[in-house]
């Protein structure tokens, strides 16, 4: 087993040749965006997400989904009901698709909390804390 070098720091030309989206892939997910006439807001200079955006009825046709009608926390939204499909010209370059389910929110799942004397909520922690 060989180990790592713990001291190793990556140039952003290193990342960028090793580990980054090709720029060719890059390239046909942007293409395929504004083929369907998404409207591009933001791309990454590492290439790691292109942000657009377009109707609901230009996702449904290009990505193949479906959308209904969700009430969440007494707000009324416009989601995916089914999981998008991509054509496989692009669909081996991109991890995931976002934001088709906007009504689902982020929750803070850890709260501080005083037990008893405690009031600095510091470490060591009890089990009655946690």
């Amino acid at each position: 087993m060989r180990a790592l070098a713990q001291d190793k720091l990556w140039t952003p030309a290193e990342m960028t040749e090793k580990y980054f989206p090709l720029e060719k892939d890059y390239a046909a997910v942007s293409a395929w965006l504004t083929q369907h006439n998404f409207t591009i807001t933001r791309t990454d200079p590492n290439r790691m997400g292109i942000w657009a955006s377009g109707t609901v009825e230009q996702v449904t046709n290009a990505l193949k989904t479906s959308f209904v009608k969700v009430t969440s926390n007494g707000r009324a939204f416009t989601s995916a009901q089914s999981a998008p499909s991509l054509p496989a010209s692009v669909a081996a370059a991109v991890v995931g698709v976002n934001g088709l389910q906007p009504h689902l929110q982020k929750h803070v799942h850890s709260r501080f909390k005083t037990v008893g004397s405690r009031a600095n909520n510091q470490a060591p922690f009890y089990p009655s804390e946690i």
